[in-house]
């Protein structure tokens, strides 16, 4: 008598759907977290309404800090996000409430609810002119007419200055143009900015004078959902420092 086996016949589908399984977790575990748009919690950046910087038309939002912060979401591949424009009171509030993921710091004064990054900008504040004209003080100034933004502030000595003769206009490459026309004698605002432009230019700038300098970080609030992610962060802000990102930028804004 012969003893009958079964033999359980293997569905190809099976193996088929364990291939491609296994495919997909490889590939879920090979991406960045920040791909998950969908799954991973909103990024807000909050400005304060600044002219060059945050400039508000609308449900237009343009300027340098919109600008920068749109390539930084892009580069991190950061999907779900979004930009607020506020007074600095409200701003500071969000920050540290963790209503708001990321900001730029200009203060003298720190926060424990603020974690401080990299610097990504120092403001050089100063006047220059042509090359052959040296302003090696400030005094150098005084018999001058010197360009300035409109509405830009310089701070409180220079804003407060009666004696000087002043002479605006809303860009600074306007006021290169001006001053190599000798339409000017000097221009007041951020040197590099000023420098590059003019070098843009072929305008030839002579020895300047710094009133100030000032440096913008990018900085996070320690409520943030995104917290533990600041040193990715940091170090993308660096790169895009260290490429040029960020004084292309800059420079752009205040040239056109």
């Amino acid at each position: 008598m012969r003893l009958a086996m079964t033999v359980k016949n293997k569905d190809p589908r099976r193996k088929v759907l364990k291939t491609i399984y296994s495919m997909f977790i490889t590939l879920f575990l090979s991406l960045p977290a920040y791909l998950y748009a969908e799954t991973a919690p909103e990024v807000t950046s909050c400005f304060i309404d600044l002219t060059f910087w945050s400039d508000i038309d609308g449900d237009n939002k343009r300027g340098i800090y919109h600008d920068l912060h749109q390539q930084f979401f892009h580069r991190l591949d950061i999907k779900s996000h979004k930009t607020i424009t506020a007074s600095y009171a409200r701003l500071m509030d969000m920050l540290n409430k963790g209503q708001c993921d990321f900001s730029t710091k200009l203060m003298t004064t720190d926060t424990k609810n603020i974690r401080l990054g990299s610097p990504y900008w120092k403001i050089r504040v100063g006047v220059v002119a042509l090359k052959g004209m040296p302003i090696k003080q400030y005094e150098d100034i005084r018999a001058l007419k010197i360009g300035i933004l409109k509405e830009a502030s310089l701070g409180f000595h220079f804003d407060n200055d009666l004696k000087l003769k002043r002479i605006e206009s809303p860009r600074f490459g306007q006021l290169v143009d001006m001053l190599a026309n000798k339409r000017i004698d000097a221009i007041a605002g951020d040197l590099d900015v000023l420098e590059a432009i003019a070098k843009e230019k072929s305008v030839k700038l002579g020895e300047s004078f710094t009133m100030q300098t000032m440096e913008l970080h990018f900085v996070m609030s320690n409520n943030s959902k995104h917290i533990n992610k600041f040193s990715l962060f940091n170090k993308e802000w660096q790169k895009m420092v260290a490429e040029g990102v960020v004084k292309e930028s800059i420079v752009r804004h205040f040239s056109h």
